[in-house]
């Protein structure tokens, strides 16, 4: 990146922080309500051979499977979120830091 120059504005690295934070709770949101939701219906497809295929599929692919993938696959995408939010933050403190000190040595 010879002769190119990267600006950071901290504020607004403070700003990216604070939505990439609220992205993060509102897909754990997003999550709790979705569980309580279906928690809430029980089993409705029965306990028959039909209802059992549906929940289970036939190598534990159906339903259940299902489920537990997407409150894994939800619950790290809301974590991932999260520590992106938190990386952003640091930097933001990190940069704001360096420009203090480097405006300090101008004065």
């Amino acid at each position: 990146m010879t002769g190119k120059n990267v600006e950071t504005d901290p504020e607004l690295q403070r700003q990216a922080a604070n939505k990439a934070k609220q992205v993060s709770d509102r897909i754990s949101d997003a999550l709790t309500t979705l569980q309580a939701a279906a928690e809430g219906r029980g089993t409705p497809w029965g306990n028959d051979q039909y209802g059992d295929r549906f929940a289970n599929g036939e190598n534990n692919n159906g339903y259940e499977a299902a489920r537990r993938n997407l409150k894994k696959l939800t619950g790290n995408l809301s974590d991932h979120s999260s520590e992106h939010g938190d990386g952003q933050q640091k930097s933001s403190k990190l940069h704001g830091d360096s420009d203090r000190t480097s405006a300090d040595g101008f004065r």
